[in-house]
């Protein structure tokens, strides 16, 4: 089995959809209980009219297919060549550790998407001589990211910071990332403005600069707004983060630039991401960022492994999946 997990193989495929069935199980009972409970015709009517199922449904989307995104660009970029859809499986495994952050919404899960894609995208700056337009496909990427969410812009420091990672930038490089961003902006406001019948667009402006202000007028008395669940999570995460880190720095490495440049990026959106959890106006959804670099790392470790140490890793991590939702099941009532 754990041959088979480090092989290219396209059974890996059916092995994350088995994981999200598996791991996704208590939400399948629990619409399944609710819809009987409630007299509603659970087949065909409820998959549709409930908004439970609608929201799970885009959930398992989400999650397969950002897991089939990072697959692809791993196999495209050759990050980590021995093991492609290792790094998918990984990705599922994290996205189950907490069961209220699984369903999440849609302001949530394609923001999430667009930055990772900015992320991606910008690896290919990396010795290229079209590296001027990448970095402004880069920024087109990540404006789409704030349209549908304002507080990914504080992603914009650890996006600068990987470009300079990935090369040394020069002010015109910097200047066509932010001339994408602002021009994409522009565009969206322009079009709401011109085509909105309903006036939905000044509502549209309001939520969109009060959540910026949110933001960053942070208040530090506002710590006592954080609830006993989202430290126990954050405490959680950050524990398997630190073991996942400690493990990954002692296995065997091989040089190779490019793929030290995308590790060290990758230490870097991981612990900013966890980072602005403090951060009282964001959205404790945005954990879900977490995961793309936690599959990668992971996946570096188990693939450097021998096979039997693999096998430990994979079930430990499994494992701490499983305690996580049953510590949240049953202290916070998820279930």
């Amino acid at each position: 089995m754990i041959s088979l997990l480090k092989s290219n193989n396209t059974s890996n495929y059916l092995v994350i959809l088995l994981l999200i069935i598996i791991l996704w199980a208590e939400f399948f009972f629990k619409i399944f209980y609710v819809s009987v409970h409630s007299l509603y015709t659970v087949f065909p009517k409820t998959i549709f009219d409930d908004k439970n199922y609608l929201y799970l449904l885009l959930s398992i989307i989400f999650y397969f297919s950002f897991s089939y995104f990072i697959i692809q660009r791993n196999i495209n970029l050759g990050i980590i060549e021995s093991s492609y859809q290792t790094i998918g499986i990984f990705f599922i495994l994290f996205s189950a550790l907490f069961t209220n952050e699984k369903i999440i919404s849609l302001f949530t899960m394609l923001p999430a998407m667009f930055l990772y894609f900015s992320v991606f995208r910008l690896f290919n700056a990396y010795k290229n001589d079209n590296a001027e337009k990448i970095i402004f496909d880069t920024g087109i990427l990540f404006a789409i990211t704030l349209i549908f969410n304002i507080q990914y812009l504080l992603f914009i420091i650890p996006l600068i910071i990987s470009i300079i990672i990935i090369k040394q930038i020069s002010f015109k490089e910097l200047l066509a990332l932010f001339l994408s961003i602002i021009s994409v902006l522009a565009l969206f406001f322009s079009i709401y403005f011109f085509f909105d019948t309903n006036l939905l667009i000044e509502k549209y402006y309001s939520d969109f600069f009060d959540k910026l202000k949110e933001i960053f007028s942070i208040n530090f008395s506002d710590a006592k707004k954080f609830q006993a669940k989202e430290v126990f999570n954050f405490m959680l995460i950050a524990l398997l983060i630190l073991v996942i880190l400690i493990l990954n720095f002692r296995i065997r490495k091989v040089f190779n630039v490019f793929n030290g440049k995308v590790k060290n990026i990758m230490f870097i959106f991981l612990i900013f991401s966890v980072l602005i959890q403090i951060i009282p106006a964001i959205d404790k959804e945005m954990i879900v960022l977490t995961y793309c670099p936690l599959a990668f790392f992971s996946t570096k470790i188990f693939v450097k492994m021998k096979n039997k140490y693999s096998a430990i890793f994979l079930s430990s991590i499994i494992l701490y999946v499983i305690l996580i939702q049953i510590l949240t099941i049953y202290i916070y009532n998820g279930f």
